[in-house]
């Protein structure tokens, strides 16, 4: 059985709440499953090398990977900063590269 790689693209949101902790491209990410946020069970918190929280990821995106990333389907196997977002502001644009498991 092998496993699936992909790359696709999102927004890292909210950064205007963490100000001091500032992003350049080549930035690596990770992200932490917030299921009782009460703002959106499917949050993923977003943080830097350092394992400071920076943003989270899109609300559109976490939903759509929540669920898998909680059964183990999928693993986001690197998250990098592009760039400061040209689609959002206050955003980030990232790249994901994700292994989903069969």
């Amino acid at each position: 059985m092998s496993n699936h790689f992909c790359t696709t693209y999102a927004i890292i949101v909210g950064v205007n709440h963490y100000p001091h902790k500032k992003l350049i491209a080549g930035d690596l990410i990770t992200f932490k499953r917030e299921p009782e946020n009460p703002f959106d069970s499917n949050a993923m918190a977003a943080y830097n090398e350092a394992g400071e929280q920076v943003g989270y990821l899109s609300r559109n995106r976490a939903k759509q990977y929540a669920a898998r990333l909680d059964g183990g389907l999928i693993n986001f196997s690197s998250v990098t900063v592009l760039r400061d977002s040209i689609y959002r502001k206050n955003s980030y644009d990232v790249e994901l590269d994700i292994e989903c498991f069969k």
